[in-house]
């Protein structure tokens, strides 16, 4: 299982996440049109921590940006505030994976000037969080 598979087990498997957005968890972007709100991660510089005599680590770092998206100011909030306390400091073997997450921490958190999309009156509401992990997988 991929460390993108196991993020998806934590974000969906958490009570507090799901009743928000139920599975409405995507890679990269939601697309025009998604039902709102949704969750949209990615990850950058998924890196090797340092290699060893014997070869590459086994053990990696990577960024990871999760964006949580609303129609209004308190769901955006509210769901940003869900994510939070689920992935600070957390650590874990996400449910059928194999990726053991050794830490999450969060780096950054910014609320995105609200959008009104295409053919739309009505805004949307972005929060952004980068955190940063460091995992190893099986």
């Amino acid at each position: 299982m991929s460390f993108e598979s196991g993020l998806f087990t934590v974000l969906t498997g958490t009570v507090g996440i799901s009743a928000i957005v139920a599975s409405r968890v995507r890679p990269m972007e939601g697309s025009q049109g998604e039902t709102r709100p949704f969750l949209a991660y990615s990850l950058q510089d998924d890196e090797d921590v340092s290699p060893t005599h014997a070869g590459p680590s086994t053990t990696r770092r990577v960024s990871i940006d999760i964006v949580s998206v609303a129609d209004t100011y308190e769901a955006c909030r509210a769901l940003g505030e869900a994510v939070r306390d689920r992935m600070k400091h957390y650590a874990g073997t996400p449910s059928g994976s194999s990726v053991a997450i050794r830490w999450t921490r969060l780096e950054t958190q910014s609320d995105i000037e609200q959008a009104v999309p295409p053919g739309t009156e009505k805004p949307l509401y972005v929060r952004s969080q980068t955190y940063r992990a460091m995992y190893r997988a099986a």
